[in-house]
């Protein structure tokens, strides 16, 4: 594997345990928030330095990159095409 994925919805307690696994066994993740499209688009600043604090909180070690996207409209936000550039090996 190259990637490991982490989808979450709304908080990262949701999938905590796995993350704390992935962190003792010492392989890096990226998570990925969907549905980034339900939160007021004036909270969403505010709603990415939660997730931040979050990971601070619940001591994890091994967050690579966090994306925030909508899966149903991924033209939204740019974070969709990042994911999926990140996804892609580069073709030397």
């Amino acid at each position: 594997l190259t990637h490991r994925l982490i989808l979450i919805q709304s908080t990262l307690k949701e999938n905590s345990s796995m993350m704390k696994l992935l962190d003792e066994i010492g392989l890096n993740y990226d998570i990925i928030v969907n549905k980034f499209d339900q939160v007021d688009e004036h909270e969403r600043e505010g709603f990415k330095t939660h997730i931040q604090n979050e990971i601070v909180t619940l001591g994890l070690k091994r967050v690579n990159k966090i994306f925030y996207i909508c899966a149903k409209q991924p033209q939204l936000f740019e974070d969709w095409l990042q994911l999926v550039n990140w996804l892609t090996p580069n073709e030397a």
